[in-house]
């Protein structure tokens, strides 16, 4: 007996797949967003006449040789009183209808016939209407386009639909069975299991099979990467989940886990993964090169072309950026865009933390579709804490509105009108502002904060619905390149300050800041997310199961509680891979490194830092606080150094220059030691690997508390009034992760030796000391002559 493989699709998704065509329209993908179009919807369907039934699902369900597919969806209204019955299909807009590009309402019709289809076949009519509806948001108008069909007619356009849909599905169960069977036969691909690793595999395992969470710290080496990667691989073929999306900061991150699954593929797993790049980075028409985003060669006849790059799937395992890029050219499709269509078939996926929360997330259809079982295992989950509240947050300049403004009043007055509008209601802001209307307070000269949500999203709206509409228009070619990419640039940030202002709370603050030196005009508005665990939280509870895990996750109620982890998540903790004697940790309690005290001790810091570094000349990293800091004990260092060469973090590093500055660590050259000055937690703070020799210590300075803003203080203020320790939450358990991070860059091998020293006596009191990871050994020192004498025991023993 064979075995049935049930699929289930829904009737945009059905559409979508098999009827798009033409060009790939950017500025449509970003409009209405689903508020705006409930909203819509309910508008239109409250002026409809008795008999009138909303919101009517329909479903279906097609059998091909072992496949079994149910089709399913709602349709927005049917006229149940007219004869023949009328089918609506209502479609929300910010732009006048006859701009719409025929692609689009041709999709829109072929949605609209196969709820026809079903609606007739389950109520056994050989005929009906269709009414394509299309309401204008902000004008508050509709228009009506209704046609007859027969039942013969909708069929046979269905019946087309199906095969076309049905071949693509055989393929894919083929390809399924053979990772199936390949998963099966999967072994831990570096043989013997480290200390650690098969603790943290199974834990992984258990917590997508019982659909938890879990959140774990596993220090440097224990190799977390193929320890969550190869359970959740494991539990695909078990058919316990469907998708793993595999989540990091950084690009080494996501370089790691191809690595790891290309290792796997070397043992005979057969798996497609993909690696989504940003859209700025991947795309081939780079802005400011001659054409915009909307004249891009690659999206001109983008769903021609896309059905034969799609076939790529079954062709290749791993579609990292390299074979992304290499694919979208032979097919002359846009590489950002084929990613995403790309991504539904995929079984891991593995991007930044932005692909999956950001709330104009490229992977929001996996969002919104509880049919993907999706698991998150979320690397280096500390990061997400400051990243989550730059996601819920948005800012709008005042200055460019206005620069905007005068770009477009002369030959563009469609969106003149609307920018105009938007720099009134700064206008309307600035004076309660400077009349300290109630619910706002100054924080200092020129910023200004509320707990009241600005009133602008009318004028954003008419805003976007205009530049879309004007995006369509020949106008718009008569603007130089660089005005209309900045429009493009204002656009976006509008659409985002409107989807933060949709979930406005009290997790959120308006922050107003007047900028006089620069310009007496310049103001910028910006809504910003205190707390972002419920917004995280709504990504979780559509995921089978979220795995969060780094070497820095302590304590684990401060990051529950930001993060938005279930109360009673999975935990676990685990010790270092290394042997302990091979690290030495050593604390300066006789030196006062805080904002008001270092000045009085830049001498004594000098001294420790020549001290330690001579003790065992080697390459050494140098942390501080802040680049002023930084800057005084370098000064001080050089004139006393007489062997070690010493380089330094500038504020301009790039990319480049940060290579650079790691390449003097790996090179020989340096015979007397290297001292690195950089800055804690910032380029060289997580993410990089030194092994051996290429570093044997790291020197910290301070504690790397945050420097007080009016962010970090709102924050406390928000925490310490619902019974959270403010301070700890703003302050403390930020700056000591940068300082574990930065300690971690040590000992990367079982055969690394190497020391941290903890500049300022703040780590010897008790709330600091409790965040210590658990494998840490550390020394207490009370003076400079202890403090000598203890590394130098500790380099004896070595």
């Amino acid at each position: 007996m064979s075995t049935t493989h049930p699929f289930h699709i829904s009737v945009k998704e059905l559409v979508e797949f098999c009827c798009r065509e033409g060009d790939l329209i950017l500025g449509f993908r970003q409009a209405p967003s689903a508020q705006e179009g409930i909203r819509g919807h309910r508008h239109v369907q409250k002026q409809r006449p008795e008999g009138y039934q909303p919101e009517v699902t329909v479903q279906h369900t097609c059998h091909q040789n072992s496949i079994e597919l149910s089709i399913s969806g709602r349709i927005d209204g049917v006229f149940t009183e007219d004869q023949p019955v009328i089918i609506e299909e209502i479609k929300t807009t910010l732009y006048v209808i006859e701009s719409l590009p025929d692609s689009m309402r041709s999709l829109h019709l072929a949605q609209a016939k196969v709820y026809a289809y079903l609606y007739c076949l389950e109520h056994e009519l050989e005929q009906c209407q269709i009414q394509m509806t299309y309401f204008h948001i902000e004008k508050k108008t509709q228009q009506n386009f209704c046609e007859p069909y027969t039942l013969e007619v909708l069929e046979s356009f269905f019946d087309s639909l199906i095969q076309y849909y049905l071949t693509w599905l055989e393929k894919l169960v083929d390809y399924q069975e053979q990772r199936n069977q390949s998963i099966q036969e999967l072994e831990f691909p570096y043989g013997k299991f480290r200390p650690g690793q098969r603790e943290l595999a199974v834990a992984v395992y258990r917590t997508i099979t019982h659909q938890k969470q879990l959140i774990t710290q596993a220090p440097t080496g224990i190799g977390k990467t193929v320890s969550t990667l190869f359970p959740a691989v494991k539990a695909i073929g078990e058919n316990q989940h469907d998708i793993i999306f595999y989540l990091t900061a950084k690009t080494l991150g996501r370089a790691l886990a191809e690595d790891t699954l290309a290792d796997m593929g070397q043992h005979g797993l057969i798996l497609k993964s993909l690696t989504l790049t940003a859209k700025d980075k991947i795309c081939f028409c780079k802005m400011g090169e001659g054409y915009s985003e909307a004249e891009c060669p690659y999206t001109k006849g983008y769903y021609d072309r896309l059905p034969a790059a799609l076939n790529e799937f079954f062709c290749h395992d791993h579609f990292t950026r390299p074979v992304i890029e290499r694919l979208a050219k032979q097919h002359e499709v846009c590489p950002f865009e084929y990613s995403l269509d790309l991504a539904l078939w995929m079984d891991v996926i593995i991007g930044d933390y932005n692909h999956v929360f950001h709330p104009s997330a490229s992977l929001k259809r996996f969002q919104e579709d509880k049919k993907y079982r999706k698991t998150l295992l979320i690397d280096e989950a500390h990061n997400l804490v400051d990243r989550a509240r730059d996601m819920f947050s948005a800012s709008l300049p005042k200055q460019q509105v206005m620069r905007l403004h005068r770009i477009t009043k002369p030959h563009h007055p469609l969106l003149a009108k609307p920018l105009n509008r938007i720099n009134r209601d700064f206008l309307t802001l600035k004076k309660a502002c400077l009349d300290q209307e109630e619910g706002i307070q100054q924080w200092e000269k020129d910023c200004y904060f509320c707990i009241l949500q600005p009133d602008m999203e009318f004028s954003l709206l008419a805003f976007c619905g205009a530049f879309e509409q004007w995006l369509l228009e020949e106008s718009s070619a008569s603007l130089e390149v660089k005005d209309k990419d900045e429009l493009m640039d204002f656009y976006f940030q509008a659409r985002q300050f409107l989807r933060i202002c949709e979930m406005y709370d009290d997790h959120f603050v308006t922050l107003i800041q007047f900028f006089p030196e620069y310009n007496k005009q310049e103001m910028e508005i910006t809504l910003y997310c205190l707390d972002p665990s419920q917004q995280l939280q709504g990504t979780y509870k559509l995921s089978h199961g979220s795995i969060f895990f780094s070497a820095t996750l302590l304590p684990f109620s401060y990051y529950i509680r930001v993060l938005g982890i279930e109360e009673e998540p999975n935990q676990l903790t685990l010790p270092s891979p290394f042997p302990p004697a091979n690290f030495g940790v050593f604390v300066s309690r006789y030196i006062k490194a805080t904002y008001a005290q270092r000045a009085h001790y830049y001498d004594e810091i000098a001294d420790l830092i020549l001290s330690v570094t001579q003790c065992h000349p080697g390459n050494y990293l140098i942390c501080f606080p802040s680049y002023q800091f930084l800057k005084a004990v370098k000064e001080l260092v050089e004139s006393r150094n007489r062997t070690a060469t010493i380089i330094e973090q500038t504020t301009e590093m790039d990319e480049l220059a940060r290579r650079e500055f790691l390449k003097q660590f790996s090179e020989s050259k340096h015979q007397q030691g290297l001292l690195g000055f950089a800055i804690m937690g910032g380029l060289f703070g997580e993410a990089i690997d030194l092994p051996g020799a290429q570093l044997i210590g790291v020197i910290v300075v301070s504690v790397g508390l945050p420097q007080i803003c009016l962010e970090r203080e709102l924050i406390k203020d928000y925490f310490d009034g619902i019974q959270w320790p403010g301070f700890a939450f703003a302050y403390q358990y930020p700056g000591m992760n940068r300082v574990l991070q930065t300690a971690g860059r040590v000992i990367r091998s079982s055969s690394d030796h190497g020391i941290v020293v903890l500049v300022d006596e703040r780590f010897a009191q008790y709330r600091y000391r409790q965040l210590f990871p658990p494998h840490w050994q550390y020394t207490i020192t009370t003076a400079p002559e202890q403090l000598k004498e203890e590394i130098q025991q500790f380099w004896n023993r070595h």
